[in-house]
């Protein structure tokens, strides 16, 4: 039964997420939201924060798509699951934050993401993925292995 629900807030949250819907992301995510993203760098906290940086990377990638590559897996009775995922687009406009600067190349990039949800909400994801891959798409491998270290 937990999965069920949990399968409704992830298949809202990503339909949130590849049809760029700002708006949208207040229906998906916790107002205390933690997401702990090994591309971000920083652990971003809160809807507002989770919104800004998001607005920025769709601005930067557009066409940015998450999919997800196989079923979740849910835990028994623990409200949460894991998606192993693939995060594609093509970078029109710099996104200095992320280091990203090749204007015009491709990102594709796999991740595996673990999603707690609280109520109807999700209220903390961590996301594991190789920023070193996506810096050598997009940008400067130098600041990939600064992130790294950083986190």
């Amino acid at each position: 039964m937990i999965s069920h629900a949990l399968l409704v807030v992830l298949d809202d949250y990503y339909a949130v997420m590849n049809q760029h819907d700002v708006a949208g992301i207040a229906d998906v995510v916790a107002e205390d939201v933690i997401l702990h993203d090994d591309l971000f760098g920083h652990i971003v906290r809160g809807s507002g924060e989770f919104r800004k940086v998001f607005e920025g990377l769709w601005n930067a990638v557009p066409d940015l798509i998450l999919r997800e590559l196989r079923d979740p897996f849910f835990p028994d009775s623990a409200p949460e699951c894991v998606v192993h995922g693939r995060m594609v687009g093509t970078l029109v406009n710099e996104f200095p934050a992320f280091g990203w600067t090749t204007v015009g190349s491709y990102i594709d990039i796999e991740y595996m993401a673990l999603y707690e949800i609280t109520f109807d909400r999700i209220s903390y994801i961590r996301v594991c993925l190789n920023p070193a891959i996506v810096a050598r798409q997009v940008g400067n491998a130098e600041m990939a292995a600064r992130q790294i270290i950083a986190a």
